[in-house]
């Protein structure tokens, strides 16, 4: 009699495989899971894409370095951002549909003048592309710095949750502003909000960012400037 084979879920991933039965009786690796089961299980992973999309650091680190690109630009981006769809990286509605200038104008709550310039910018580091017409436009975002779906990147990725992007946007926080917080997302460490100088040491207290190192050795800017930004408050509203 031949080896007998199961399909399992790997638990860390998710993803199904084959593997001889005797295997899986000496290993908690995995679990044995019906094809209704998984196919439930990817809708769920589905949904939950829907509320976040990736932020690749390592790529926005290039980025932030060799293009100089608005601090208010780049808080367009982050607002923008929140309208990508599963996968495909065009900034459209659930049915797929791309959005219009004045749809995503009315989703962003920025005033139209910002969004012009603002977007022109993006289109002119190709970081946002317009694969339709300036009339009926088909913006998509480059893929290498923001999408939405399987990561293989992981560990040089961050989730940033578009509920909280629209919070910061809702309670009357400027492009600037929230581009200053895009500017300081290749600093957080994968496990805690905190704003290291090298991701791979953790939070101890010599990796951590001061005022004085954020300002000189990174951002560029005053003490008053960065006071300014770190006394910014909003309010989330579950």
């Amino acid at each position: 009699m031949g080896t007998q084979y199961k399909d399992v879920a790997v638990r860390e991933t998710g993803e199904v495989i084959s593997l001889p039965q005797s295997f899986i009786n000496n290993t908690k690796e995995y679990f044995i899971r019906s094809k209704n089961q998984d196919k439930a299980f990817k809708q769920k992973l589905q949904r939950a894409d829907e509320h976040f999309f990736w932020v690749n650091q390592n790529n926005i680190t290039s980025l932030l370095t060799d293009k100089n690109i608005s601090q208010s630009s780049l808080g367009l981006l982050l607002v923008l951002c929140c309208n990508l769809q599963n996968v495909i990286g065009i900034l459209c509605n659930q049915k797929r549909n791309p959005y219009t200038n004045k749809e995503l104008i009315n989703k962003s709550g920025v005033p139209e003048r910002s969004f012009f310039k603002g977007i022109e910018e993006l289109k002119s580091h190709k970081i946002v592309i317009n694969n339709g017409t300036k009339k009926e436009p088909i913006y998509t975002v480059d893929m290498k710095y923001h999408f939405i779906g399987t990561n293989n990147q992981a560990s040089h990725s961050v989730r940033a949750y578009k509920d909280g992007i629209r919070a910061l946007k809702d309670s009357g926080l400027t492009l600037n502003k929230i581009g200053f917080l895009y500017s300081v997302i290749p600093l957080l460490e994968f496990n805690r909000c905190a704003l290291v100088k090298d991701k791979n040491k953790g939070v101890d207290v010599n990796n951590l960012h001061s005022k004085d190192s954020l300002c000189k050795l990174y951002l560029g800017i005053s003490k008053r400037t960065l006071s300014t930004y770190l006394s910014m408050t909003f309010e989330y509203k579950i």
